[in-house]
């Protein structure tokens, strides 16, 4: 967590805008946690089906930023540059005075940029980070359904 993230790029970006891309980036980084957390509810029958349309940098770039004047490698940048923050502030789980102090000390953007970021948190935070654990949690719940049994033998103190 080194450096200052630089999210200048985005300046230009209505705050909208900037939330839809930040909620995309979130689909493409934690695709296969998402698609794990929504099996394991299908199976458990707490959920309908739902077909979503897979998102990628090319479905966000021009949905998002075909009218915008930020070209191919701006784009990189800023897609580099937000995935950075989201790690972070994921891998941090952060709460908002945390994520208010994080952003002012580390990231490089506009106030109206930061209020989109603190926005975003606070509508995904409990969705990212059920999906970031999930595989974990998947992996320890067997425990509780074993049974345990101690065999102890003892031996008499003179034989």
């Amino acid at each position: 967590m080194e450096g200052l993230i630089d999210l200048e790029l985005a300046a230009e970006l209505d705050r909208k805008v900037y939330l839809a891309f930040l909620k995309g980036l979130t689909k493409i980084k934690f695709r296969s946690q998402f698609k794990k957390e929504e099996q394991a509810k299908q199976r458990a029958g707490t959920d309908d089906p739902e077909e979503e349309e897979d998102i990628d940098l090319e479905y966000l770039y021009t949905n998002l930023f075909g009218s915008s004047s930020i070209q191919g490698e701006q784009f990189n940048q800023l897609v580099e540059a937000t995935l950075r923050l989201i790690s972070e502030i994921v891998s941090l789980n952060m709460d908002k005075e945390q994520l208010e102090g994080y952003l002012n000390r580390k990231v490089s953007a506009r106030e109206e940029t930061k209020k989109a970021i603190s926005i975003f948190w606070k509508q995904e935070r409990a969705n990212l980070i059920r999906a970031v654990r999930a595989p974990t949690a998947n992996e320890t719940d067997g425990i509780a359904d074993l049974d345990w049994q101690i065999h102890l033998a003892t031996a008499g103190r003179h034989q």
